[in-house]
């Protein structure tokens, strides 16, 4: 009879430990989704992300651009001004 009740009591402490670990692991398991879901909202901006930084290296592209040509005009008007200048 001792061995079955010492029996008993190593299962039932076993089962004990077995559901607090099942309990834990249901927690953390919680966790680790609503942590899904951010990285999942994340993941669905990044699209999104990319074509803005797409349209803003054009842009930066543009400007570049656009500041090369200005900068040959005005080197180019100094020039004209100061032979008039001279001319007077």
């Amino acid at each position: 009879m001792a061995s079955d009740e010492l029996f008993n009591k190593k299962l039932l402490n076993l089962v004990m430990k077995n559901t607090e670990d099942i309990s834990i692991l249901k927690k953390d398991v919680t966790i680790l989704k609503k942590d899904m879901k951010k990285v999942e909202e994340t993941v669905r901006l990044i699209p999104k992300m990319y074509n803005m930084l797409d349209k803003f290296v054009g842009e930066v592209g543009t400007f570049r651009q656009e500041m090369s040509i200005l900068s040959y005009r005005v080197a180019d008007h100094e020039d004209r001004i100061s032979g008039l200048e001279i001319k007077k």
